[in-house]
This record gives structure tokens, sequence and C-alpha cells, in this order.
């Protein structure tokens, strides 16, 4: 009808839709019979619409223009999962993690989204936020204290508590603190430490712990959890910077002993990405597995 309706000719607009004129015809008179109306009128110079044809036409030509766009739409759609089943998704993990609920979580995230790679490394802190906001990473899951502002001062990245934990030291059995079921902030300062460290967390988080305008003094650094160990066995020290997770997942030597640190302070760890993400739609779909799991 509409080709009809432009050219005024059924047989030029057979030609140009490549079907037969009775084809045309056919489907006019049973339109003009549905309605009970004519459509066109027939003259020697041409078939030319009726007033109520032009009426019809309008909205014919409306409603073509509307299944064109439901069909360009479905085609972007379409296109838009086929490059976002293509896609790579590059998770960065600081040190303390429980690794047996991301594993629960890519398995269930991969049954979604089978074509979908997985890589999974482990950076420091300040290198996973780094890395996301150079979009060389697309999530981060980082643990830091809750006194740290870093995380909470980027503006354009999001982030997503996972969960919150004490922080607790390590002592030997023969420690003066030994004895204690909690300890503050204020009495390990006034003890020699033994930092644990992935890279720069321990500097991050000991930096941003101030009481009564002193900081933490620590005498060694770092990131060997048996090096930690046979430090604070040798030399009576305080291991600090432990989290209830990273308990759970070493071997604590039978020489040593967990204290809870009693004050406010906590370990949160956080899952971390930019809005503003290609890949928005599988990071939103990742976090909304993973919080099941924590």
């Amino acid at each position: 009808m509409l080709e009809v309706a432009k050219c005024h000719s059924v047989s030029i607009a057979a030609n140009n839709l490549y079907i037969s004129q009775s084809t045309i015809s056919d489907a006019i008179k049973k339109l003009e019979e549905e309605l009970a109306i004519p459509l066109f009128e027939r003259t020697k110079s041409g078939m030319y619409l009726t007033k109520a044809g032009e009426k019809i036409i309008q909205k014919a030509e409306a409603v073509g223009d509307d299944i064109h766009d439901i069909y360009r739409i479905a085609a972007e759609e379409k296109q838009n999962t086929v490059n976002l089943l293509k896609e790579q998704l590059n998770i960065y993990t600081t040190f303390s993690l429980e690794y047996n609920k991301l594993f629960l979580t890519l398995k269930e995230f991969q049954q979604i989204y089978p074509a979908v790679r997985i890589r999974i490394l482990e950076e420091s802190y300040t290198e996973i936020i780094h890395k996301i906001q150079s979009g060389i990473a697309d999530i981060g899951i980082v643990a830091c204290s809750s006194e740290n502002v870093l995380i909470l001062s980027t503006q354009d990245l999001q982030y997503e508590v996972l969960s919150t934990e004490n922080f607790y030291v390590l002592v030997r059995k023969d420690s003066k603190l030994a004895h204690k079921s909690s300890i503050s902030l204020k009495e390990v300062t006034k003890y020699p430490l033994t930092i644990f460290c992935f890279n720069d967390l321990a500097e991050g988080i000991s930096n941003s712990i101030i009481l009564e305008d002193e900081k933490i003094q620590n005498t060694f650094q770092t990131n060997s959890m048996q090096l930690l160990q046979n430090h604070i066995i040798l030399y009576d020290t305080v291991g600090f910077i432990l989290g209830e997770t990273t308990l759970r997942n070493i071997n604590v030597h039978p020489e040593l002993i967990p204290i809870k640190i009693s004050d406010k302070m906590k370990i949160k760890l956080y899952l971390v990405y930019k809005e503003d993400s290609g890949k928005i739609k599988l990071i939103r779909s990742f976090w909304e597995i993973l919080k099941k799991y924590f």
C-alpha cells in the first residue's frame, strides 16, 4: 500500500518490491473490504489515495518507522550481547581474601557467561586502585582499614563493602600480652612491631593510624607470613595487621597466639570498579553473585 501510494501504480510498485501485481492488488482489496472504505481512487492516470486513505497511510508510515526502530534496537542489543560474551574480565585482589568464596562466585558467574574469560591477579591495595582508574583492571577486591581514606576519597570509583572484620596481633605465648583476650591500639604502640604487609599495604594503614599525635612505630616489615612469625618468635615483637580471614588461611606457629584489637578500627573488604566501565553489565552481575557468599 505504501509503495502504491508513492508511485500511483500497482505495476511499478510490484516491480520495485519484486512481487507480483496480483499480490499487491489482492492485499489492497482485502484491506479495503476489512475497513469497509475505499483507500484508493482508480483513475486513468493512476491510483491516488482517498482522504481516508491519506489518514491511514500516515499512521502506516509511523508504524513502519516504529517497526524499523524495533528491529534496529534488537540488532544493536544482539551485537552488544555478542561483544559482551567475548570480553575478558580482569579481577585484581589483595592478599587477604577467602578464595573459596571467590571460586564459588566464579563457578556461578561462568554458568551465566560461559564465554567470558576471567583473569585473576594479586596486587597491592594502591596498585589495584590505580589499575582500575587507568582501565587495566575491571574489578578490584581490596582489603584496607576502616580508617584508610584513600578509597573513600577516590571520587571516580564505585565501591561496595563485602565484609568487615577485626584486626588481630600475634604474640609469643610467653609475651607479657599473652594473657589478654583483647588489646587496644594504644597498648600495641608500646611494643616493637613486626608488620605484615603486601607491598605498600602496611604503609597506607600504619600512616592512617594516629593515636594522641603519635604514629605507630614499627621495627620490621615483611610480606612473608613465615618470616613474620619467625621474627616475632626470635625478637619477642608484636605481629601486626592480621585480619580474621588471614588467620584462617595461614598455619599459625604453635608458639604464637592471636589477640583481637579492641578499638573501632576494622578491616573492610571492598569490591571496587568504575561506574562508567564498558563492562558494567558483567561487573554488576559478578557483584550480585559475589555478595551472596560474603
